[in-house]
Order: C-alpha cells, then structure tokens, then sequence
C-alpha cells in the first residue's frame, strides 16, 4: 500500500468530520460509535469464517475506518492523532518482540507468550493493575472472558492438575444443577447452569480449544441446515410438504453406499444424521401417509434394509445422541 493511499483515507476522514462535512459524522462521539465498532468487528470476523477474499477486505477496510474515526475524534479534542496511534502500536510490537528486533532466540510459541506477558507485566500503562486477573477486558463474550480468565489464573497456579479432576467437577456440577431444576429451586438454576459452563470452558482450555469459537461454529451450522443432527429437518422444510422421520439400520461397513442409495430419492431430505449405532436418519418430504409407505417401499427395495417409521419430530431432537 503506498502512503498516498492512506493519507487519501485520512484525508476523507477529515473532510467528512470538518465543519462543512457529512451532518452525521461530524456529531458522533466514542459513546455513539461504540455500536458501530462492535457491528464492524463481529462483520469481520464473518467475513474470515467465510473465507472470501474480497468480503475479508471489504470488512477490514470499515474496521479501519472506525479507527481512523475514533482516531479523528481524539485529534479534534485535542489528545493524540492517527499517526501517534501508528507510532504507539510501532513500539509496543518492537518492545514487546526482543527476540526479533534486540538480541534473544526463542524456538516456540510458548516462549513467546511467556515473555509477552513478562514484558507487558513491566510496562507502565499496566502497573495499575491490583489482579492478576485484571487486563480481561469486561465486554467480551462470556465464554471468551470466562477463557481469558481461567488461563491468567492457571498460570499463577490456580488450576487442576489433571484434566480426569475437571471432569469429575463437571459430573458434580451436572448433577447439582440437575437437582435444583428438579426441586423447582429457581433462584439456583442459573447460578448452577453458569458453573457448568465454567467448567466446560475449563476443558476447552486443557485441549486448547477456543470455547467460544467451538459454540459459534455448531450455530452457524444449525443456522445454514448442515448441522447433521438439524439438518434433515432443514432441508425437508425447504423442499415443503409433511415431514415423517424415518430410519435404517446400516451396517458400519456399507454406510456411504447406503446413504449414496438414499439420498437418490426424491422425497428424501439430502442431508442425513448418524447415531452412535450407525443408524441412518432421514425425513421424508412427503404430503399423504400413502406417498410415505410408498417412498419407504422403493427405499426398502433398492437397500435391503428395513425402515423404521418414527413420526414424532420432537424425538428426533431430544431422545437419541446424535454426532455433529
């Protein structure tokens, strides 16, 4: 990027907030733009789970725009300007980098972070802090925060050994919740509910795992119809007409064949479930009891399977495990 490009940005930026500019821009204030910086981020982060290049570009350009609006704001009231927030982050990434731009070797990530933290424990803007738990920034998510905060605490110690003694605080913490939904406890059902997914969230940290990332990726499948435990449902819907869930009991080694077999049917939803069992669920689209009998016909024919009919949708989601 040439510096004429960024300097035509910040040059709209200006006329946009100058006294003979846009009406809107030039009233707004950190408060009134913090909507809209929460907006562009969470954009952003869609476009990257997407994975397409020009949508990826399109939302880090607003992201910029809202720094260079804030930076704009700050500047008119006469505290710092973009080129001092360049500066700044300029520092701290050279500061915070020894091991590249001083003297140093370090092999691993994890060395890295170590000294990160060490550095940004010495630096001044964070000697204030009382906690080591300060810094975890209070608008997160709540998974997210939850996460930022079990890893401070475990690396002053605060933390289970093993990861067999998180799973037996789950089991604990299950069956305490389970107790105070079934004695109609309601003042600790929350409070119950929330301990289990601090727990949860602890075993997402032990396997590294990014807990709020794992709960938005199964929303985003239920969402778009591919989670497989959803999906038959989904797609029947699409296609209209009644919905009937049915099932085959496939053996492990002949599973894609007979799902390729099912799949080819019309009145079949194209998207399938697998229980624990390999047990292949499937909804017919169909409008007349008359049209399912005959659909499972063609399919008992063509697989030499047996189909069991299972009319209850409300089944299909509670009663059986499924896999994602």
């Amino acid at each position: 990027m040439s510096d004429s490009a960024f300097k035509k940005l910040t040059e709209i930026v200006d006329t946009l907030m100058s006294e003979n500019g846009c009406p809107w821009d030039k009233v707004q204030t950190r408060e009134s733009l913090k909507p809209y910086l929460v907006e562009e981020v969470y954009e952003a982060l869609e476009a990257l789970d997407g994975n397409n290049p020009e949508e990826i570009k399109d939302e880090l350009g607003d992201l910029l725009y809202q720094i260079l609006f804030h930076a704009k704001i700050s500047e008119n009231r006469g505290e710092f300007n973009i080129k001092d927030v360049v500066q700044s982050i300029s520092e701290k990434m050279t500061r915070r980098h020894p091991h590249v731009f001083q003297e140093g070797n370090l092999e691993t990530p994890d060395e890295v972070v170590t000294q990160w933290e060490e550095i940004k424990k010495q630096e001044k803007n964070n000697a204030h802090r009382k906690s080591v738990l300060d810094g975890v920034p209070k608008h997160l998510p709540g998974l997210l925060r939850a996460q930022k905060l079990q890893k401070k605490a475990a690396k002053q110690g605060f933390d289970w050994d093993e990861i067999t003694a998180v799973f037996d605080k789950l089991d604990e913490e299950v069956a305490e919740f389970k107790e105070a939904v079934l004695s109609g406890k309601e003042a600790d059902i929350e409070g119950e509910l929330g301990d289990i997914l601090f727990v949860l969230v602890n075993i997402a940290k032990f396997k590294k795992i990014d807990a709020e990332e794992a709960l938005a990726r199964v929303t985003r499948l239920l969402e778009d119809g591919t989670l497989s435990r959803f999906g038959p449902m989904y797609h029947a819907e699409k296609m209209g007409g009644g919905l009937t869930l049915a099932a085959l009991e496939v053996p492990e080694d002949d599973y894609e064949r007979i799902a390729e077999i099912v799949n080819g049917f019309d009145e079949v939803a194209h998207n399938y479930a697998r229980d624990h069992d390999f047990n292949m669920w499937f909804v017919l689209a169909t409008e007349t009891p008359e049209g399912v009998a005959e659909t499972i016909s063609k399919i008992e024919a063509a697989t030499g399977l047996v189909v069991h009919n299972m009319p209850k949708k409300e089944e299909f989601f509670i009663g059986l495990r499924f896999e994602a």
